[in-house]
């Protein structure tokens, strides 16, 4: 792996899923040993310029084929403030025993509770369809029997909130990965109090895969990365921009890149 330091790294970024539900129940069809798998759901968030991201969550449905088509997950409304699970940090949303099979698709419902707060302000967030039709992922997942099935839902906060007619909007974009398939990458930046960004860069098509903000110590973890070579850019307010290249990420494993020293701009 080398350092290079620069002051532009290109930073092309693809859009990966439009959002997930975040809880998981059970079928209400009746099961025999061996007919049913668990589902465990967890969340975490990419970086966005806010102080809170608070989503209010009224009901989850997934659909499979069949004649039941969607399948009432859970209905119970609580509320989650995504920026709390960055840097490696996950919430359970839910573990659930489902009907064994395919599922093809995620509804998600929200309520009126969603709000942003920005420099102390809270302004509310608007969510287009959430609450009359919900919110849908187009994403296959196979429950096999007796086993536990764990996908991570890493939620982009910067790419999934925007400005429209001074109202903040709500058009979720996030990833959804399998985590025994995936591993991660953590290290340090220096100085600790940069206010670095710090991307995960799959070498190959050379797109932005995850971001995060090192905490107050400068460690910073990426995280439900699949396996590949990555490059790993590094941008802070005056001072020169750094890109770590080539570390391989393995399942199951986390690669240490160390410490990142940043140049301050003369």
């Amino acid at each position: 792996m080398r350092i290079v330091n620069m002051r532009t790294v290109p930073l092309h970024i693809t859009v990966i899923l439009l959002f997930v539900g975040l809880f998981i129940g059970c079928d209400t069809d009746s099961t025999q040993p061996g007919t049913t798998g668990t589902l465990r759901l967890y969340i975490a968030d990419a970086p966005g310029e806010f102080e809170n991201v608070n989503i209010e969550i009224t009901r989850v449905d997934v659909h499979r084929p069949g004649p039941n088509g969607w399948v009432p997950i859970n209905d119970e409304t609580r509320t989650f403030d995504l920026l709390e699970y960055s840097n490696g940090a996950m919430a359970l949303l839910g573990e659930q025993e489902l009907q064994a099979g395919k599922y093809t698709q995620i509804r998600l419902m929200l309520g009126d509770g969603n709000n942003v707060v920005v420099n102390g302000d809270t302004f509310s967030l608007y969510v287009p369809s959430g609450y009359q039709t919900g919110l849908k992922l187009v994403r296959q997942f196979d429950i096999e029997p007796d086993y536990t099935y764990e996908l991570l839902i890493d939620f982009d906060v910067h790419r999934s909130i925007h400005m429209a007619d001074g109202q903040y909007m709500l058009k979720p974009t996030v990833r959804v990965e399998p985590l025994a398939l995936t591993g991660s990458i953590q290290g340090y930046v220096s100085p600790a109090d940069a206010n670095a960004v710090v991307s995960a860069i799959d070498a190959e098509p050379d797109t932005v895969v995850t971001s995060a903000y090192p905490d107050e110590t400068g460690f910073f973890k990426l995280i439900a990365l699949p396996s590949g070579n990555y490059n790993i850019a590094v941008e802070a307010e005056n001072f020169e921009n750094a890109l770590l290249e080539g570390v391989t990420v393995e399942a199951g494993q986390t690669a240490d890149v160390g410490t990142i020293e940043l140049n301050e701009i003369e």
